[in-house]
């Protein structure tokens, strides 16, 4: 019986020692472990106390609500291009267990909607009866539209200058995932000044393939992420669905396809021309699910995803010269829900960003710009707001600190009055705990090449069929890949 007492004395303490070891743990797991690792190899952004928006939410731009909406594309000459779901959901019952549409029958409405970009006004809409689940969205400099499709597994490439009734390309087979000459579940398409173009393919096939502006297969590279042993952070030209594209172009360099590595929660840059790694980025604010990127005026804008860890989900602002989030942007202070993806114009002072859950799209307008919208006063008080949470965190973990040493010592008496019990004869079960996993990390300065991974044939892996676009937990399922036979 005392033997029970002191036991359940020695609870509370547990519990505050495991508190204690939880607030300190994510810090010792991220900042440290990341700095381990080269800058080159490794960009990790720097997490920014000050942080601030730089944008505000615009009420006035009201977008026609048609169902989830899955896309946004502003293109050069500044026209916002929309693409809806309408009544599709994408959840655990779409696709059967190889990857294969449950639903034949194509969404019957227009799907893809001209938008004006000051106040959400219908300009023109096209596309019924062609697409079954649509992802992405893109329009080239020449005003070429390309649509992935993830029910159907293929790439559509359409002349807007011409009639919209059929595509002017299609790649892969209708319906039929695989490897060879076909996709799975492809989710984003990015256009070079030449009119090449790459393919982020996509859910299984975690792979990026370049084609020619003609649809010529040239080359390809990447594979998954959760293959093998678990490693954190995951090696370079790996991804745990590549889920969005976007080029970076300046004067006089090479352009770089940068990836938005979606469970990695992190942004892969990749050299156009040689295919090799160049930097990525990654930041313990947005957390370890990104969305969407797109990239203006040397900064990339980026949307992350609900996770479990708790990490607010709003759209982000990085500098892509020093690494550093210099600030975000939702909604008058409040989280976003689930953003899909966002666009934003070349001056950098708008940001279109796609929701599928609330079905919205939403405007955001750089502060200071002469625009006609005015600042939102809560989210410029953002940063002494921030200050004041990292204030009231320290004195949580200096009170968590001194219950901590106090509950040390309380269950250091505890334990060895429960040693001398044993001593005496009684029992008490024993436990046995350890780590599931180690933490391994690339050799500082280690370099990485493409070139042993083009042309490859090799690797499929099924997706869970719960990881949807509308998938909020993934982060806690099993992340080791199942067999898969190859479809193709």
């Amino acid at each position: 019986m005392r033997l029970k007492c002191k036991l359940m004395l020695l609870k509370p303490c547990l519990l505050l020692n495991l508190f204690y070891i939880l607030s300190v743990l994510p810090k010792c797991c991220s900042d440290k472990a990341n700095n381990e690792i080269s800058q080159t190899a490794y960009n990790n952004v720097k997490n920014d106390v000050n942080l601030a928006s730089g944008y505000s939410y615009d009420p006035d731009f009201t977008a026609p609500k048609f169902g989830p909406v899955t896309s946004v594309c502003v293109d050069k000459n500044n026209n916002l291009h929309v693409m809806y779901r309408w009544d599709r959901i994408w959840d655990a019952s779409t696709f059967d267990l190889q990857n294969r549409y449950n639903d034949i029958r194509p969404i019957k409405n227009n799907v893809i909607y001209n938008l004006d970009l000051e106040t959400g006004e219908i300009l023109s809409s096209w596309g019924k009866n062609l697409f079954f689940l649509p992802h992405g969205l893109t329009v080239d400099i020449e005003n070429n539209a390309y649509i992935t499709d993830v029910a159907t597994h293929q790439v559509f490439k359409f002349a807007l200058n011409e009639s919209l009734d059929k595509p002017i390309l299609t790649l892969g087979d209708a319906f039929k995932p695989g490897i060879k000459n076909r996709f799975c579940k492809p989710t984003s398409v990015a256009v070079l000044p030449n009119g090449n173009f790459f393919v982020a393919d996509g859910y299984c096939n975690a792979r990026i393939i370049q084609y020619s502006k003609d649809g010529v297969y040239m080359r390809q590279w990447g594979e998954s992420s959760i293959s093998g042993e678990a490693i954190h952070p995951s090696p370079e030209g790996k991804f745990f669905i590549p889920h969005a594209l976007t080029l970076v172009q300046e004067p006089d360099k090479v352009p770089l396809l940068c990836v938005a590595d979606r469970e990695n929660g992190r942004v892969q840059c990749f050299n156009t021309n040689t295919l090799d790694f160049v930097t990525q980025y990654h930041s313990p604010i947005i957390g370890d699910r990104l969305f969407s990127v797109s990239y203006a005026k040397g900064q990339f804008f980026v949307v992350n995803g609900p996770e479990l860890q708790g990490h607010e989900v709003s759209g982000y602002v990085i500098d892509m010269s020093t690494g550093n989030v210099t600030s975000k942007f939702n909604i008058n202070g409040s989280s976003l829900s689930n953003p899909h993806d966002l666009s934003v114009t070349s001056d950098a002072t708008q940001i279109f960003v796609a929701e599928l859950d609330p079905e919205r799209l939403i405007k955001f307008v750089k502060n200071g710009s002469n625009s006609k919208k005015k600042k939102n006063v809560s989210q410029e008080n953002n940063g002494s707001l921030s200050g004041l949470t990292i204030q009231s965190n320290a004195t949580l973990v200096l009170a968590t600190s001194i219950a901590f040493s106090f509950c040390l010592v309380a269950s250091g008496i505890v334990l060895l009055n429960i040693k001398r019990q044993r001593r005496r004869g009684s029992s008490v079960k024993q436990s046995k705990s350890h780590h599931g996993w180690e933490s391994r990390f690339p050799k500082r300065g280690q370099q990485f090449k493409l070139l042993n991974l083009l042309n490859r044939k090799e690797g499929f892996e099924k997706l869970d069929q719960d990881a949807s676009d509308d998938e909020t937990t993934s982060k806690l399922k099993d992340r080791s890949p199942r067999n898969n036979e190859e479809l193709a």
